[in-house]
């Protein structure tokens, strides 16, 4: 059975189906199932789990009755209690996008690109009730250019997953217990939420550069205030190198026609451009300040107490 949710989720049933392990059942995210996943499923004949609490009486026993020989956790957003761990007859099986035990917990593709690493690592190991600790099998580097953002690096891990699974799936069928992990290297990283798009104007033009390639689609994309209203872009150059002191947030140029704007930053300033609302980029004018207005926003609050 399979548990999970996207691109990794898919590749993994994909291995299995190819490998002759029939795929019983798959249990999506809480969030639901993307049409990629359902459609897959129709086609192969698997039966869809959904809406479906993890931690139930019926939930276990519906997976004991199917005795399964693998459980697969793939971008799945619930941590599984110890007896579902403990019930396939082979192995639990966790593919964390991450050089483990570096980037445990939540979003590893968004915290690695906003890191700005060189490479990202796909990782499978056993599973644990504590999340991202089981032993490792499998660790492929995935070599990462300025040219990658959020959507190209899930394609490019997504794609290393069946060469991981087969390294995995086959040490787990011989016995192979896994390269444990040192305790005491590594961090937790949490989920990103709603509201961390948001971009900081005193960051350097690399963190913001890498920062806007971490959230481009299908993710949040990276957001900043002007008049109030949110404005959000879907790409980001470092192609003005020159540092000098300014205010961070001023709008220094712009191109209506190119669509792109250039924004001071802490050290120098960042040519940012596929702006959205395409309305709210219109209005903007060189000189005009980016982000939160402190100022403006400390007034307002004076007035609503008065």
């Amino acid at each position: 059975m399979v548990l999970g949710d996207g691109p990794f989720a898919l590749k993994a049933m994909d291995f299995l189906i190819q490998a002759e392990i029939a795929v019983r059942l798959f249990v999506p995210r809480s969030s639901g199932i993307d049409k990629a996943l359902k459609a897959f499923c129709s086609d192969k004949a698997i039966k869809l789990a959904e809406h479906t609490k993890v931690e139930t009486d019926d939930f276990y026993n519906e997976m004991k009755s199917l005795e399964p020989d693998f459980l697969i956790c793939a971008s799945f957003d619930r941590i599984l209690p110890r007896r579902l761990i403990e019930l396939p007859k082979v192995a639990a099986l966790n593919i964390h996008a991450a050089p483990l035990p570096r980037y445990r917990g939540g979003s590893p593709l968004n915290w690695q690109l906003i890191a700005g690493e060189n490479h990202i690592v796909l990782t499978i190991h056993y599973m644990k009730t504590k999340v991202d600790s089981g032993n490792i099998l499998a660790q492929i580097h995935i070599p990462l250019s300025s040219d990658d953002n959020y959507s190209s690096v899930i394609e490019k891990t997504s794609n290393t997953v069946p060469e991981a699974m087969l390294i995995a799936v086959t040490k787990a069928i011989a016995g192979d217990p896994g390269r444990p992990m040192d305790p005491n290297k590594g961090f937790y990283l949490p989920r990103r939420k709603p509201g961390d798009e948001f971009l900081d104007w005193n960051w350097s033009a690399q963190t913001i550069f890498d920062f806007v390639r971490a959230l481009t689609d299908p993710g949040p994309r990276a957001s900043t205030y002007f008049n109030d209203k949110i404005l959000s872009f879907g790409n980001a150059s470092l192609e003005y190198k020159e540092s000098f002191v300014g205010i961070p947030g001023t709008v220094l140029a712009l191109s209506r026609n190119e669509g792109w704007i250039l924004v001071k930053c802490a050290d120098s300033a960042i040519k940012l451009g596929n702006i959205l609302p395409q309305e709210l980029f219109e209005q903007i004018r060189v000189g005009d300040r980016l982000g939160v207005n402190l100022n403006l926003l400390w007034k307002k609050l004076l007035e609503r107490k008065s």
